[in-house]
């Protein structure tokens, strides 16, 4: 059985007019696995967890995590 922790398809999240990250297009997290998001400041990483916990409201895209929405 291939779990999956979060699935996040066709995400966007901008600021004003700066679009802050691009399109990210079927990127799985599978449970029982240790992940990372690496690079630079202001790129997002915080970001992308954010959503994916549910503290930032998805402005496009989907993101379902365990299962939900």
């Amino acid at each position: 059985m291939n779990a999956k922790l979060a699935c996040l398809r066709d995400v966007v999240h901008q600021y004003a007019k700066k679009v802050c990250r691009k399109r990210i297009c079927n990127l799985e997290v599978p449970c029982r696995l240790m992940v990372g998001f690496i690079g630079p400041d202001g790129v997002g990483k915080s970001d992308f967890t954010a959503l994916i916990a549910g503290v930032r409201r998805i402005q496009q895209g989907h993101i379902e995590v365990l299962g939900g929405n």
